[in-house]
């Protein structure tokens, strides 16, 4: 409609378009990331969004990075974990889920080890249900470059923190 769509109390917002016309949205809520799907038209497509949660207590607090579509409608989510619900340091994780919003990884997997930034965004690519993710991640005191690669099954084969891309800070 005109007047676009209200999200209560959500910052930080990422958009997934989809193929049908709708898209996936995911924000900053209460200390948890938050996801809705919306259909074409703008309706919101679940019953209530889905809260997505740090999956270690040692950083309790999530937020919802950047978000990639896979061929048969599932989608990819990363989440950064953090200590405190408004520092910007992070760990990046990842789960998929399905169309409905449903995990299809038993749990998240971490997918670096670095020290990321929650308030940024991260080139993301897809190549068939493979997802490739571009990142920058805290060596001591200067940043570093990485290449992760997300096989569809939750696999990484180029380890938890994939390919360093550029250690030369």
């Amino acid at each position: 409609g005109t007047s676009g769509i209200a999200i209560d109390e959500g910052w930080d917002m990422k958009i997934l378009p989809l193929e049908d016309g709708g898209a996936i949205a995911g924000w900053v809520g209460t200390g948890v990331g938050m996801l809705m799907r919306y259909d074409a038209s703008g309706n919101e497509a679940w019953d209530a969004p889905l809260e997505v949660s740090s999956p270690v207590s040692s950083n309790p607090f999530a937020s919802v990075g950047e978000l990639a579509l896979l061929p048969d409608g599932s989608f990819i989510a990363l989440i950064h974990t953090k200590g405190t619900s408004w520092s910007v340091n992070s760990f990046l994780w990842a789960q998929r889920f399905d169309g409905n919003g449903n995990a299809v990884w038993a749990n998240p997997i971490q997918i670096s080890s670095q020290t990321t930034m929650s308030n940024r965004r991260y080139p993301v690519l897809q190549d068939g249900d493979v997802t490739y993710l571009g990142y920058h991640g805290s060596t001591g005191n200067r940043f570093d470059s990485f290449l992760q690669r997300i096989n569809p099954d939750g696999t990484l084969p180029w380890g938890i923190d994939g390919a360093a891309f550029s250690t030369d800070d």
